[in-house]
């Protein structure tokens, strides 16, 4: 399994649905990241942590190297200027690498301006419903945020009513303060502004 750091840059670099492939099974409104013989996607009806469903990240290959995520991409326009808090519930089973949530705020030629994947508090093994968050700055100059569930390796992954607000200063950053990498980011006319299906009930 690659190390966090790798496993860091790797979603740093992830392209936002406007230039990705939706993999087969992926609920609206997300788009799977992953190697298609190992990763899959959906909704499971059956497990959920409110309403009538929820996100399915699973991989069933034991030497996989790569990570698969579930993602979403936004406009920054309505966030731009202020902090925002990206929360939601996560379960897993049979985790053998990581399993995460993680938001980025990408900027017109530099990705990202502000990152958090939960690197340094990945969740393992089997673990019941429990709610994770991560806060970041939107500056400014931002064009977009990114953001979804990250499955390292062989397992089940489960995410459930994810909630993306703006909160005041007084609620902590968690920024891991990545070096940006220059790009040029093109943000599609079309991109929502808002979260598509984030509770997975569609």
């Amino acid at each position: 399994m690659r190390s966090l750091t790798a496993f860091a840059l790797i979603v740093v670099l992830a392209p936002s649905p406007s230039t990705a492939t939706p993999g087969a099974g992926a609920p609206r409104g997300w788009v799977l990241l992953g190697p298609a013989d190992a990763y899959s996607a959906g909704v499971d009806s059956a497990e959920r942590h409110s309403g009538h469903g929820s996100g399915l990240l699973e991989c069933t290959v034991w030497d996989v190297e790569v990570f698969g995520t579930l993602m979403q991409t936004l406009r920054a326009d309505v966030y731009r200027g202020r902090r925002l808090r990206l929360s939601g519930y996560l379960r897993t089973r049979d985790v053998e690498g990581s399993a995460r949530m993680w938001l980025r705020v990408d900027g017109p030629d530099t990705s990202p301006i502000a990152m958090d994947n939960m690197a340094k508090r990945p969740v393992r093994g089997n673990t019941e419903w429990s709610r994770y968050e991560i806060v970041l700055d939107v500056p400014a100059v931002a064009v977009q945020v990114a953001y979804g569930a990250i499955l390292g390796g062989k397992g089940r992954l489960w995410v459930d009513d994810l909630r993306l607000e703006v909160v005041g200063n007084d609620v902590p950053s968690t920024d891991m303060h990545m070096p940006a990498v220059p790009t040029k980011t093109a943000v599609p006319p079309d991109l929502p502004s808002q979260p598509v299906n984030a509770g997975f009930e569609e």
